[in-house]
């Protein structure tokens, strides 16, 4: 009976009103059961079919309903998604790499009323843009919900005169001055600070060079 009453469209409607209503209605067709447990299973199989997992007291699991599917670009899709990017973010937290097959295995609970499908390509999507691919995902409605990519560790001094030394001390050498713009020009660097210490650097041991 409840089945008949209540469907996945329905969902958005069911408060707390209309559940009593129902229990009421339902009750007198099931009198060995009373109102209290009539409107107790109707507010457990609500909440299955909404993809919220109820640990029941009582011994009807068999007869709750899977969660349904969200329709496509719905309030309830679109709040599916927001709980499977928060279970991506925490899963991806501690930065360690996984497969997008295998993370959608692993966060397939989190989000019940998604289907397989999308599940699997809103990952692969998530994924492709936090490594700063352009996804497939960016014409997709999830496209704001996809992460931007994650910044790129900054050089370190030792790497930029590891790569642009030598080019900056034939540089010095060759012309007898070297500016910070010119540290940013063969760097790439946009920082100051840094094509400043950079330049100190050099400009030191060129100093050197020329004392030995």
């Amino acid at each position: 009976m409840v089945a008949e009453e209540i469907t996945a469209e329905d969902l958005p409607e069911m408060n707390y009103m209309r559940r009593t209503e129902l229990a009421r209605r339902l009750a007198p067709r099931v009198q060995e059961l009373g109102e209290g447990v009539v409107r107790t299973f109707i507010n457990e199989y609500i909440s299955e079919l909404d993809g919220e997992h109820v640990e029941s007291a009582y011994p009807w699991r068999d007869f709750l309903p899977a969660p349904a599917l969200a329709p496509a670009g719905s309030e309830a899709w679109h709040n599916a998604l927001l709980d499977l990017r928060t279970a991506l973010e925490e899963e991806l937290g501690d930065g360690q790499p996984m497969d997008p097959e295998e993370l959608a295995d692993v966060l397939a609970p989190s989000a019940p009323r998604l289907d397989d499908a999308t599940i699997r390509r809103f990952i692969g999507d998530y994924v492709l843009a936090l490594s700063g691919m352009t996804a497939p995902g960016s014409a997709q409605p999830w496209a704001e919900l996809l992460p931007r990519p994650q910044s790129v560790r900054p050089a370190s001094d030792e790497d930029l005169l590891e790569m642009h030394g030598a080019e900056l001390f034939e540089h010095l050498r060759s012309t007898g001055r070297l500016s910070r713009y010119k540290v940013q020009a063969v760097t790439g660097i946009k920082s100051r600070v840094q094509a400043d210490r950079i330049k100190s650097i050099i400009e030191e041991r060129a100093a050197e060079t020329a004392t030995a």
